[in-house]
């Protein structure tokens, strides 16, 4: 991991979810409280943040170094089952990709491929210090390397939820007892959702007041949000604008190189293609498609009313038929300009600032921090670009159904290895080594002929 929030940590699988919502996405059934905001009036055009995730470099087969061979003694049948299963099959059993599943893996896939196999979304604590990869060989974890990368992804966490509190509604909790509650409460508040090349994909967002766009300048946004900006109606649609921005942390008063940002704009440029067929009045998003894909009952009871004589039961038809009416006050689109705005960690890092804030409450000196605390390094503009966009998911794809092995880093980007748990153990590294320790001898045979 590079000391820019644009790296594999900042994406550590969900990191912003909780273990119960990390649950539901693998395992069916009742799941835990999910939380959920207070909905404010489309008509004010609510901003809304995003949580999100870095880097994208489209991979191909033939990058792929020599085949290595991999000892598998005390290997289990269940190892053994792992090793034919795709990672979707193993560890997105509901069919359901996140933004982050998407966006992740493209600072390293055979970093991210690890990371699963370990469990890296459970607390630190929890996680094993050794698991068997793909091929069979164990992989053990420096546990001091891991530690600080956690330590560092809380860091970033902490100053995404103090730039969150300035507008951040009072949170209600919503308890769901079905999937077709969860996708009601998806149509109706916070999360964003849609159908990427034919795959579920969703993402979190949490709404916030409105507010005027800013200069890029000047950004003051917390993580990654959408404002309204409110246009004269010189035209019928679109009468308003939604524009995407994300906040990432660095280390230090520098801006990440153009490869370390890639998977950041992908990211927004998910976002930026879901937002869009959702709010799009025509052609309108396919919900019928949608529940046939998650196999959902478009007629079962949401549970989203609380039960009445005088009440009709709401279901995800009912559902469906009221976001059209606010998309149709909303009468937006989503703007084709993106931005990422970098603001530095505080000096000490998660650590420091956390024994401060428990320093100044102990003499009652506590007070909330202010976005204008996290000084802004700079910002990176860029365009929505659907091809490239193409190309990224199809790949990663690719390698989620197990139609292709995971990639490493490139020999120019080896550096994202030396803040990686998995160095010592790295099966890329390994079999890169070993590629060129052959071109080598074979330079020097072919120079001694």
């Amino acid at each position: 991991m590079s000391d820019s929030g644009d790296s594999y940590e900042a994406y550590d699988d969900f990191t912003n979810l909780t273990e119960a919502e990390l649950l539901t996405l693998d395992a069916p059934g009742p799941s835990s409280p999910a939380p959920a905001f207070r909905p404010t009036g489309l008509s004010g055009a609510p901003a809304v943040q995003i949580a999100i995730q870095d880097d994208v470099r489209a991979s191909e087969d033939d990058d792929m170094p020599v085949e290595y061979t991999v000892l598998s003694e005390g290997l289990t049948s269940e190892d053994m089952e792992d090793a034919v299963e795709s990672p979707a099959s193993q560890y997105r059993r509901q069919g359901i990709f996140s933004v982050s599943d998407l966006c992740g893996p493209s600072w390293c896939e055979v970093q991210f491929d690890y990371g699963l196999r370990q469990k890296r979304s459970r607390p630190l604590k929890d996680r094993p210090q050794s698991f068997r990869s793909r091929k069979g060989k164990e992989i053990s974890v420096a546990p001091q390397v891991a530690a600080k990368n956690d330590d560092r992804t809380k860091g970033g966490k902490e100053i995404h939820k103090e730039l969150e509190r300035e507008t951040m509604l009072e949170p209600i909790f919503v308890r769901i007892t079905c999937p077709e509650e969860r996708w009601a409460l998806r149509q109706r508040e916070t999360p964003v959702f849609g159908i990427i090349h034919d795959e579920v994909v969703v993402g979190i967002i949490t709404p916030q007041g409105k507010r005027a766009r800013a200069p890029l300048s000047h950004a003051e946004s917390s993580s990654t949000e959408i404002r309204k900006v409110h246009t004269r109606p010189t035209t019928p649609p679109p009468t308003s604008t939604l524009s995407l921005l994300d906040t990432k942390t660095r280390t230090t008063r520098s801006m990440p190189p153009n490869e370390d940002t890639l998977s950041s704009r992908v990211q927004l440029m998910l976002y930026q293609r879901m937002l869009s067929d959702l709010v799009r009045v025509s052609p309108s998003f396919d919900f019928a498609y949608l529940w046939t894909k998650l196999d959902l009952d478009l007629l079962k009871d949401t549970g989203l009313l609380p039960p009445h004589d005088n009440t009709e039961h709401m279901c995800l038809s009912d559902v469906v038929e009221l976001w059209w009416q606010l998309r149709d006050e909303l009468n937006a689109e989503v703007a084709s300009r993106l931005e990422i705005v970098y603001r530095l960690i505080p000096e000490g890092g998660h650590r420091a600032r956390k024994a401060a804030s428990t320093a100044e409450a102990s003499v009652g000196q506590a007070r909330p921090s202010s976005p204008q605390s996290f000084e802004v390094v700079g910002t990176k503009e860029f365009a929505m670009d659907d091809a490239m966009l193409d190309v990224h998911v199809e790949s990663i794809l690719r390698w989620w159904r197990g139609d292709r092995a995971p990639q490493g880093v490139p020999i120019e980007l080896a550096r994202r290895c030396h803040s990686c748990e998995y160095m010592t153990d790295c099966e890329w590294r390994e079999a890169k080594a070993l590629e060129a320790k052959q071109q080598f001898q074979q330079r020097r045979t072919r120079s001694l002929t």
